[in-house]
């Protein structure tokens, strides 16, 4: 039986709204989250877009970048804000930046695959026509690529969202995602229910060479963290790090946080990817679907995850089936939305093959749509994935008998620096390494396609 005190009647929840939107509190909260979910965004789009050309344009570029990219939605970024306090100071600039970044992530990649997937044909029209830059771009490759781009621009609107809401929720001094943050903690449920529909009305508003650029990328990467780490007693030094890295694999304690982490992680992601697919396929199909259940997964995609986790103790207990929970309720909408989109982009002239081949519906399915679908198809399960493996790793800090979160977390309490920065660079690693084989898959997937 699921404690009253945690989930409350809606016609409550209402009644709190109507008191709450009239006042001033609520206007300098909804004042200050809506600015740093407009500049989050417009920076990832400003910034999303032309990374994602950069990457198309430059293959060689994209299969080294690509990976580190998708590998971002995995680190757990909570970790990262005393560093982001120190540099930019006790304001909205460490939210933004980290609002900024997940939104641009989505939006990069699917204008790269977007990019990528454009008929060679156009290509050769735009030459044929002596096409100038400018008009190729604009009059050729942008028009073909808006079906699959738009998604990835609503994914970074709702990631914009979604980043400065948990931000505010957990290190904040004002917002809505402060205030129900602060009621969550304070246990009135009702207040916080009635933030949390603030936060869904607005969101409804809207090869060896590469292996050694890859390297490199890694060379320069640790090259900026000691120099960060000598410009601030928050970072640890990559030396240090990697040596108390070191330490805890021999303590054969953290073999048993590692295989909760994966096994959660495992979980949420086969139950996200069993649900989203079938009803991302079925929404793309159908018109009448997709009107009556486009708006109500854009306002379910925005609600911070974090809010249910009370909820989902209850029901599951503290443990690896909370956690999975948890990462499966994250994960099926970038599934979910990347499948719609997909079976909404296949060419009208595929099905009808299927016709005239007389493929039964599986067939249809596996023969014509999946490998059509491809591109957009592997961008949501690398995603789902890396969303799953953070959202484990957020459920680890909160309620945790085990796993690498809750190590992390023990760490930062007892100010046990390099410790922590270990548990990061070994989460980025095991994140770096599953997202490379998703990327192998989809450029076999692509190559059958």
């Amino acid at each position: 039986m699921i404690d009253r005190s945690l989930m409350v009647p809606p016609s409550e929840i209402l009644e709190r709204l109507v008191s709450i939107v009239p006042t001033g509190e609520f206007g300098a909260d909804a004042a200050r989250t809506l600015t740093t979910i407009l500049m989050a965004f417009t920076i990832g789009l400003v910034g999303g877009i032309p990374l994602g050309v950069l990457l198309w344009r430059m293959p060689a570029v994209g299969r080294v970048l690509e990976p580190f990219l998708v590998t971002g939605y995995a680190m757990p970024t909570l970790l990262f804000y005393p560093v982001l306090l120190a540099l930019m100071g006790l304001n909205a600039g460490p939210i933004v930046v980290i609002a900024a970044t997940m939104s641009l992530i989505p939006i990069a990649l699917t204008t790269m695959v977007a990019l990528g997937s454009i008929k060679p044909i156009l290509h050769k029209l735009a030459k044929s026509v002596n096409a100038s830059s400018s008009q190729y771009y604009l009059k050729v490759l942008f028009p073909a690529a808006t079906p699959l781009v738009f998604p990835g621009v609503k994914l970074g609107f709702i990631y914009a969202v979604i980043g400065t809401i948990a931000m505010e929720f957990i290190l904040a001094a004002q917002g809505i995602g402060f205030r129900a943050g602060f009621y969550y903690r304070e246990l009135n449920t009702a207040d916080m229910w009635a933030y949390i529909t603030v936060v869904i009305v607005l969101s409804k508003t809207t090869t060896v060479k590469d292996n050694l650029w890859r390297t490199a990328v890694i060379l320069g990467l640790l090259a900026l963290w000691a120099v960060l780490s000598l410009l601030s007693d928050l970072v640890s030094s990559p030396a240090a790090s990697f040596a108390a890295l070191a330490e805890l694999f021999a303590n054969e304690s953290i073999y048993r946080h590692l295989s909760t982490t994966l096994e959660a992680v495992a979980i949420g992601f086969l139950v996200a990817a069993a649900i989203g697919f079938p009803l991302g396929y079925a929404i793309g199909r159908s018109k009448f679907l997709g009107a009556v259940f486009d708006p109500i997964v854009a306002g379910a995609f925005a609600i911070p995850r974090i809010v249910f986790f009370p909820v989902l103790l209850q029901i599951f207990g503290v443990g690896v089936g909370a956690q999975s929970a948890m990462a499966a309720l994250a994960a099926v909408f970038p599934i979910m939305v990347s499948t719609t989109a997909g079976v909404r982009a296949i060419n009208p002239l595929l099905p009808k093959l299927a016709r005239s081949l007389s493929l039964n519906p599986l067939q249809t399915v596996t023969k014509i749509y999946v490998p059509a679908m491809a591109p957009s198809l592997m961008v949501g399960i690398r995603i789902g994935f890396s969303i799953a493996f953070i959202n484990v790793i957020i459920a680890e800090f909160f309620a945790a008998r085990a796993g690498l979160g809750l190590l992390a977390l023990r760490a930062y309490g007892r100010l046990d620096l390099p410790s922590m920065y270990g548990i990061i660079v070994l989460l980025a690693a095991i994140a770096l390494i599953c997202n490379m084989v998703l990327w192998a898959a989809e450029r076999k997937l692509g190559e059958k396609a």
